[in-house]
């Protein structure tokens, strides 16, 4: 399956249902649960993408991996999505529930922080170990920079430890993605778009972490835009063996 109509589709349903919802701002609340539903489908689409792309398509190990990577942290993904789409009251466990979707999402950021890695150190020209430990190095302190800009000084302690642990993984999957860049060349951008995009996306997402869905539309648009756009970068990444060719 080729992807490109697929993924046009994908970027015309995030522009039609983001531009509606904009319009039923004032009356959002009798549409959050149709709004809600449509964001788990677009979600539960890509994913299809994902696999019918590369399905029936040799591939030597490294990118059968990266397949499979790519696409476990999309499932993953997907089981945060259900837990912030507040379909499903959790907060009996938790309040606010958005916390709990950072296992999920973080168990996909190392997924994706393997395959990146992965990627990296593979091709003609892989990332050369000074790099990693100038990254390695740099990871910590871009990491707690970022938490300490995002998070309230006044959030609570089970809120201030699971947000710095999350900065770290989301920082580190940002720097990894760019690995391949120097590894397979300028048809490596879409894991470091990817990359930079999620950073973008779960940095909002931080900023407003103890609001949940009480935070302002556009923020949530914001934040669904970024990461929906991060995630069909994502998709493409096994993709790139297939780009010389194209």
């Amino acid at each position: 399956m080729r992807p490109r109509p697929a993924v046009a589709a994908l970027l015309l349903s995030l522009l039609v249902i983001e531009g509606w919802v904009w319009t039923q701002r004032h009356q959002f609340a009798g549409v959050e649960v149709t709004y809600r539903v449509l964001h788990l489908a677009q979600m539960l689409m890509l994913i299809v993408v994902a696999y019918l792309a590369g399905r029936n398509r040799p591939a030597e190990p490294l990118w059968s991996s990266t397949r499979w990577l790519i696409l476990a942290g999309l499932l993953f993904s997907f089981g945060g999505d259900l837990i912030n789409s507040f379909l499903f009251d959790l907060s009996h466990i938790i309040e606010p529930q958005t916390l709990l979707s950072i296992v999920p999402f973080a168990i996909a950021h190392c997924l994706y922080i393997t395959c990146f890695w992965r990627l990296g150190r593979a091709g003609p020209s892989p990332f050369p170990t000074p790099l990693i430990l100038f990254t390695l190095f740099a990871w910590p302190i871009l990491a707690a920079s970022l938490w300490l800009v995002l998070v309230d000084y006044e959030a609570g302690p089970l809120l201030k430890w699971l947000s710095l642990g999350y900065a770290h993984m989301v920082v580190l999957m940002a720097l990894v993605s760019l690995w391949p860049l120097k590894a397979l060349g300028l048809k490596a951008w879409v894991a470091a778009a990817g990359g930079l995009i999620f950073l973008l996306s779960d940095s909002v997402f931080g900023a407003w972490l103890t609001e949940g869905r009480d935070r302002p539309l556009w923020t949530s648009q914001v934040i669904w835009v970024t990461y929906f756009l991060a995630q069909m970068c994502m998709m493409h990444v096994p993709l790139m063996r297939e780009s010389d060719h194209d």
